[in-house]
């Protein structure tokens, strides 16, 4: 889905050369007629001409440029925009087409450069307003989107990924009812059942499942991947812990006669969270054999394996991929996670390195990649990681937490400027996702170290919270405690330690 392609005007930047330019004008002219036909082929190829006979008619180049992006060919129509803004740079509507492919393209940095560039020369630029706001979500710039997209509400009801952009503001502000209100603009929209489709699945990513629910059941008689949306609503379930309404509906999916590997590899993991181990791997298996070509189908046995801590197994699996797929990266990153389990951590470093060099656009490989090397020590490699993660996936709290827990390794040589850093980047990575345990913990032990009982505390006990059967959490949380004085919290959080500790033991023998 995207925003708006503005048409560009007929009249710009004419050739010289009176004969030249009515040739010139009237392939323009019939390929514009074409393009409102959606003829879009002899569209292009009149546009073609037109640039054939006045290579300088800027309005023929732009718009040659439109209708090769209406036509997915986005490599294309950036190199015709970026020509026809040579030759008539003040063409607000070209420079914002350039931006809006180049957004489609992942090219958020020169997209927003082309935006601001708009803006300056007409603030009220609704459409580039807008198409920022878009580009400053995904890297993380919050405040300033939900500003620009506020700022033009009818133009938003109509731009569907606007509408999520601003619902995934708003989500992560812990405004949730503006989100789902947000949400909502997708029932019954003109773009059809797939924006209210996707709309769903950001309320789900969000954890919202009642929004989730009530659009995936908007669209249930008109969205055309009936087998997608059920998984996805299955999926969303799961996602929100509600385990046994997640099995329930993949079991009635799947026994209405749909094959999908998706649905049988979900069922698996429905099984794993509620302790059923066995049914969860003969589950997954059934999948692999469903398809045996499924690179997905092994990956996730190899993932659940290491789960139920079956490591040399789950090495077997990733062998197996890779004899069958030697260029999956997803292969690789299980195959190095058992290598690491069974303490083969050098071995586990170039199999996450592999899998990288196989998908560069692999965050969770090259994290991987960056916490391996803080694990063998090597420091300066990591610190270039996993700033290059940062920098790569701004909005992936997981490699400003690894980053943070690394400068406080006993290995890094920690300072007063280290913690410092440290501290900032644990911050920055609970910002982005506050419920990472292990971020809470780490941030609160060291907010312990400086002295900071007051602020290490509610950090602690959301690590514990969050994490109620680790020990560690319970333990630490007892010392803060103790150290604020509180005496019968303290008693309690050592009781509750000793009581974890105790079943463990048990468990064990």
């Amino acid at each position: 889905m995207i925003l708006f392609l503005l048409l560009v005007g007929l009249q710009s930047a004419v050739p010289q050369g009176e004969a030249v330019t009515v040739a010139a004008r009237q392939h323009l002219k019939r390929g514009y007629e074409l393009a409102e036909k959606g003829d879009l082929k002899p569209a292009e190829a009149e546009l073609r001409q037109a640039i054939r006979v006045a290579p300088n008619y800027a309005a023929a180049v732009a718009f040659l440029g439109a209708i090769l992006f209406r036509q997915g060919n986005l490599g294309e129509a950036n190199s015709y925009f970026e020509r026809a803004l040579r030759l008539d740079p003040a063409d607000l509507g070209t420079r914002y087409n350039l931006a809006l492919s180049q957004t489609r393209l992942g090219e958020d940095i020169p997209a927003k450069t082309n935006l601001e560039w708009i803006l300056k020369a007409k603030p009220g630029h609704p459409q580039a307003r807008l198409l920022l706001g878009t580009v400053l979500e995904r890297r993380g710039e919050d405040a300033r989107a939900v500003e620009l997209l506020e700022s033009a509400p009818d133009l938003l009801r109509q731009a569907p990924d606007a509408i999520m952009s601003l619902a995934r503001c708003y989500y992560r502000a812990d405004k949730d009812e503006k989100a789902h209100q947000t949400l909502e603009l997708l029932l019954g929209h003109p773009a059809g059942p797939e924006a209210t489709f996707a709309g769903a699945r950001t309320a789900a990513q969000a954890g919202d499942l009642n929004t989730a629910e009530r659009l995936f059941e908007s669209i249930r008689s008109s969205y055309p991947d009936q087998v997608t949306l059920e998984y996805e609503l299955a999926l969303a379930q799961y996602n929100a812990g509600r385990f046994a309404d997640s099995r329930s509906q993949l079991l009635k999916t799947i026994n209405s006669g749909a094959r999908d590997t998706r649905l049988v590899r979900l069922l698996a993991w429905t099984y794993q969270r509620e302790n059923r181990t066995e049914e969860a791997a003969r589950t997954m298996m059934q999948a692999v054999e469903l398809d045996p070509s499924a690179e997905a189908g092994y990956t996730e046995f190899g993932m659940l394996l290491l789960e139920q801590g079956r490591y040399t197994q789950a090495y077997d699996v990733a062998a197996k991929a890779l004899e069958r797929m030697p260029n999956s990266a997803a292969a690789y990153r299980v195959k190095g996670l058992a290598e690491g389990y069974l303490q083969s951590l050098r071995q586990a470093l170039k199999s996450f390195t592999r899998a990288v060099e196989l998908d560069p656009g692999d965050a969770e490989a090259l994290l991987l990649v960056g916490q391996a090397e803080a694990n063998l020590w090597m420091i300066p490699e990591a610190t270039a990681t996993l700033q290059k993660g940062i920098a790569r996936f701004p909005r992936n709290a997981r490699f400003h937490e690894t980053y943070g827990r690394m400068l406080l390794q006993p290995s890094a040589q920690p300072d007063a400027e280290a913690e410092t850093r440290a501290r900032a980047l644990l911050e920055k990575a609970l910002a982005l996702d506050s419920s990472l345990p292990d971020t809470h913990h780490e941030l609160g032990k060291l907010l312990l170290r400086q002295g900071n009982a007051v602020e290490a505390l509610p950090h602690l006990e959301a690590a514990a919270k969050l994490k109620p059967k680790d020990g560690k959490y319970l333990l630490t949380l007892a010392n803060v405690y103790r150290e604020l004085e509180r005496e019968d919290d303290y008693r309690n959080a050592l009781e509750a330690y000793r009581t974890l500790q105790a079943r463990e033991n048990q468990k064990q023998r």
